[in-house]
């Protein structure tokens, strides 16, 4: 019985919540079976790493280079179920068959090293073996990336660092050189501008792939420190190439998903919302607390202010059904808002045990982005996919608690995403 509610839900819910489509098939990169990325998990939190990882995986996509998977990881705060955790824990499996990005395991990587590359140490290989990673603070950077770095191409980038790559033919004819670059004003697209402006402010630096970053046989990117990759990617990564440009977003929308056990389960929650209220809608917030508000004080909001912020003009009537995420374990904080809507949180709806408890964020994050309206907490990167998401479904509606909703391109910015991520990419 339970077998067919659940293919009745996906059958139901799949036309209406698919956003992704199947992978292009890209004939603009090949695959350079003798060059590798090698690369650290970021030392935040998963929406850190995820994207963090967007921006390797996109390195890999227009170089051709093959990703090399860390080993088991205890992620910062993945840590539900007190194990260490794989991408396969998370993302779409058959993005690990995708026929543009080659992935392999830190195994089969030992075995084909570049003969240029030293290999680890028996002492780092022993440690390897016997000890457990971690990639957030209060744990020393493992002997095995240590080594990465050692052996890697070294980037030498900070915050304010944004990639350019260039088209094959400019790549050739600037062979890196940025006075080149600068001078080429013919090159300059639409797309440019934003890159442009903050470079002739002097705020940000461009780093332009080419030359002989090329032909080494390993890059390595860091978690920590200066170079970590904290920032959404369109606003990392300039590409030059227009169908290039597509291409990656595309990859980025279809294959960097989270995997399909994810999905079913946020679609049975939905379902069951949609089961119980009488209005055919329900509205959905993330409300980040917890240590989020001693970083960000500008985050900070009372039950009164999310009561106003609510009943105003345009948003949520009277007597609606609101989902709210979030990170308070004192759900009696919410109380006064019980007086005015229907409120659910996680433990209302959630009927069934979870193959990894580290999938309720990720989760509620899809439930969040099917409300009619959604109110998320400024500067958290944990609202920005629920926003992209949105984005990538045509739903449009969504806000912050508090803050405005930034529509401008902003450079090398974690802080919220630009509509270039999911604007025309069918």
């Amino acid at each position: 019985m339970i077998l067919y509610a659940y293919i009745y839900i996906y059958i139901s819910m799949s036309n209406a919540v698919i956003y992704w489509k199947d992978p292009l098939n890209n004939s603009l990169v090949k695959r350079l079976e003798d060059k590798y990325i090698t690369f650290e998990y970021d030392i935040g939190g998963w929406n850190n790493i995820r994207m963090a990882l967007e921006i390797v995986f996109i390195f890999a996509y227009i170089t051709g280079r093959t990703v090399v998977l860390p080993p088991d990881t205890h992620l910062h705060l993945l840590d539900k179920n007190k194990g260490p955790q794989t991408l396969m824990d998370f993302y779409d499996e058959k993005l690990f068959t995708n026929k543009v990005i080659r992935i392999i395991s830190l195994q089969e990587y030992l075995k084909e090293l570049p003969t240029t590359i030293s290999s680890p140490s028996g002492n780092t290989l022993e440690r390897i073996n016997n000890e457990s990673l971690f990639n957030y603070s209060g744990h020393d950077t493992p002997p095995l990336f240590k080594w990465m770095r050692s052996v890697g191409y070294y980037w030498k980038f900070n915050e304010t660092t944004f990639f350019a790559f260039m088209d094959e033919h400019a790549s050739r004819s600037v062979n890196g050189n940025m006075d080149k670059w600068w001078a080429a004003k013919d090159k300059w697209s639409q797309r440019f501008l934003p890159y442009r402006r903050v470079l002739e402010q002097g705020a940000n630096t461009m780093y332009i792939i080419g030359g002989k970053m090329l032909e080494a046989p390993v890059w390595h990117f860091k978690g920590d420190g200066p170079e970590r990759l904290i920032a959404h990617y369109t606003s990392k990564i300039y590409i030059e190439n227009d169908m290039l440009n597509l291409y990656i977003r595309r990859f980025v929308r279809d294959s960097l998903r989270y995997h399909d056990a994810i999905f079913n389960i946020a679609w049975r929650m939905i379902h069951k919302l949609n089961s119980v209220v009488s209005s055919g809608r329900w509205y959905s917030a993330h409300i980040r607390r917890g240590d989020f508000q001693s970083q960000f004080g500008e985050t900070r909001v009372s039950c009164e202010e999310l009561l106003k912020v609510f009943n105003r003009e345009g948003g949520v009537p009277l007597g609606e059904t609101i989902y709210i995420a979030t990170d308070e374990p004192d759900k009696s904080f919410f109380k006064l808002l019980k007086k005015d809507y229907t409120i659910y949180f996680w433990d209302d709806i959630i009927d069934m045990g979870l193959a990894n408890p580290n999938w309720i964020g990720m989760i509620e994050q899809i439930i969040a982005s099917h409300g009619e309206i959604f109110y998320g907490t400024y500067l958290s990167t944990f609202t920005q996919y629920i926003i992209r998401m949105r984005g990538y479904m045509k739903k449009g509606h969504s806000r912050y608690i508090k803050g405005e909703m930034i529509d401008e391109k902003s450079i090398c910015s974690w802080s919220h995403e630009c509509k270039d991520v999911w604007e025309n990419l069918d």
